[in-house]
């Protein structure tokens, strides 16, 4: 019996979908998968520009400890009585001739280069140094909020990679199942050609057969989406479909009631260092309220041409000031402060509140899932034998073709369910690590020059 137009089409489809998994197909392990997604994965990269951000500001907090230098070059021409006046003396070159009535009252036009330095010497600015307490714990969270996210990564990489692995997988099912059925329904076709079964048995196994299609179409596409997503994690632009070269397996369970949260997390501890940097931020802005004390320094050099060093003259001294009323500014900024540390505090707590349910649910997945491979290898077990021996009195004579195809259709069902268990119990195992914050992957970090 010739195939239908639209099954020609389906299958043209198939043959070409599964030519292009083919090409480009790179082997790719899961340590190599890991590491790419470190070294070079978009999120890391993000993770890292923040932390270059936070050092930014935590060494730009040192200017309220550091003298502050400026170097000036000045030039002035002038005819104005009291500049020509100020202007000889400090080249000291005013003479007798100068104190002349007239040369004092309309001068001739004079020039003058003045060079100089000026350094300003923070001594006493204690809102600095609560600003610099605070910029160094927001770096300290962002240092921590890399290595968080590092472990996010790993998870995410696992997940993935394993998901490829189970997409493979998934696709080998259905082909298998079509394969199979495939041969019932070639099987079938003689018996209703030789008048055995009837039209509707026949029909019903050119359907099954086309179910099975379908299937293996939504497999590949999910195989399609998932090394898609693998190849965005790994920040890898080149179209090309990963191989797998590490398969799920089932490791021993593990005594998950003996499991803890480690109050050392990352995403805790950058919770915690996000509060105290807050409480810090918060004394900071009450600081604004108290005096100021700084030093500072001017150096000059006056002459006829530029950077002349004819005459030299210097200033020192101590500034104390203390903004008593700014308009409500510094009550503004301290209302402000106090807001964000209590958010902060509430975040820290919430975060930890989380973290205590994450912990639990991944303990219960574990639990469950271990189950369902148990229940799933059983299923398939059964379901396997239940196919071979309703084949066998099929042939006989003595099982119809929807007996057949609902064992079939039984298989292929538990083969997917322990597929998907296997892998959740895989992922599973690696939740419960990435929620206790034990035993994760830690993002490695350049720590030199903070201070």
């Amino acid at each position: 019996m010739p195939k239908p137009p639209f099954l020609s089409t389906i299958l043209t489809a198939m043959a070409i979908a599964g030519g292009v998994f083919a090409q480009n197909e790179r082997p790719l392990s899961l340590d190599e998968a890991l590491h790419l997604a470190r070294e070079q994965g978009y999120q890391m990269e993000i993770a890292r520009g923040k932390v270059g951000e936070a050092r930014g500001e935590n060494t730009a907090a040192w200017k309220g400890f550091l003298p502050q230098v400026t170097l000036e070059e000045q030039y002035i021409d002038s005819d104005d009585p009291v500049a020509v006046f100020g202007m000889k003396l400090r080249q000291g070159v005013f003479a007798a001739s100068d104190f002349d009535i007239a040369a004092l009252n309309s001068p001739e036009s004079f020039e003058n280069y003045a060079t100089q330095v000026q350094v300003n010497l923070p001594l006493l600015n204690l809102d600095a140094i609560w600003g610099k307490l605070a910029a160094g714990k927001m770096l300290a969270a962002q240092k921590a909020g890399l290595q968080r996210t590092g472990e996010q990564v790993d998870l995410m990489v696992r997940a993935l990679y394993f998901g490829l692995t189970l997409a493979r997988e998934q696709v080998r099912t259905y082909q298998d199942a079509l394969q199979s059925v495939s041969q019932f329904r070639d099987n079938a076709r003689l018996a209703f050609e030789q008048g055995i079964i009837n039209r509707a048995d026949y029909l019903a196994m050119e359907v099954r057969v086309l179910e099975l299609q379908q299937g293996l179409l939504e497999a590949q596409n999910n195989l399609a989406g998932v090394n898609e997503n693998l190849r965005l994690v790994m920040a890898i632009e080149d179209e090309v479909s990963f191989l797998p070269t590490d398969s799920l397996s089932l490791p021993a369970a593990p005594e998950t009631a003996g499991i803890t949260l480690n109050e050392e997390r990352p995403d805790l501890l950058a919770a915690r260092y996000k509060k105290q940097a807050a409480g810090y931020a918060n004394w900071a802005a009450k600081g604004s309220w108290l005096p100021r004390l700084n030093g500072f320094g001017n150096w000059q050099w006056h002459g006829a041409e530029a950077f002349a060093s004819d005459s030299e003259n210097r200033t020192l001294g101590l500034s104390l000031s203390w903004n008593i009323f700014d308009g409500l500014g510094n009550l503004g900024r301290n209302m402000q402060s106090s807001a964000r540390y209590n958010m902060a505090k509430t975040a820290f707590e919430m975060t930890r509140q989380q973290a205590h349910n994450e912990l639990a649910a991944a303990q219960r997945k574990v639990a469950v899932s271990r189950q369902q491979i148990e229940l799933g290898q059983t299923a398939v077990v059964q379901a396997r034998e239940s196919v071979r021996l309703t084949e066998q009195r099929f042939r006989q004579g003595l099982e119809n073709t929807a007996d057949l195809l609902a064992r079939e259709a039984s298989l292929t069902r538990a083969r997917l369910t322990y597929l998907k268990a296997l892998y959740d119990y895989n992922i599973a195992l690696h939740e419960l690590n990435f929620a206790s914050g034990q035993n994760a992957f830690a993002a490695q970090d350049n720590d030199q020059g903070d201070r």
